[in-house]
């Protein structure tokens, strides 16, 4: 063991996306956000994870397969701008602040733009 190393790890990096988002969450409190802006990011987050469990530390390419078809489902445009928002903002946060993701698939996702009530 004479050969043996001794890494230093300096920062902790999450591999379970509960832990990220509650970093997340702190950091976003820590902006001013109120709570239920931050319960709301909880909700939306929390849902794609749900139903795309193995979605976080998975490649690339399958996280962007599944936020695609999360978003492919046929809601109405407002929840649809809903998700949009809050999971961009999310994978925004894992890409600049924490390096958990290369990029941020969801930059390049337009709103959908509401049809109106009609008259």
């Amino acid at each position: 063991m004479a050969n043996a190393r001794v890494m230093k790890i300096s920062e902790h990096i999450p591999t379970m996306w509960k832990e990220t988002l509650e970093q997340f969450i702190s950091w976003m409190k820590a902006q001013g956000l109120s709570i239920q802006t931050l319960d709301d990011y909880k909700r939306h987050i929390g849902q794609f994870f749900k139903l795309y469990p193995d979605a976080f530390g998975c490649q690339q390419q399958q996280l962007e397969n599944q936020l695609c078809d999360y978003l492919a489902d046929k809601i109405k445009p407002a929840t649809y701008n809903n998700r949009l928002v809050y999971l961009r903002a999310f994978f925004k946060w894992c890409v600049e602040k924490r390096e958990l993701l290369s990029q941020n698939t969801l930059e390049d996702f337009n709103m959908r733009m509401d049809e109106g009530r009609g008259s």
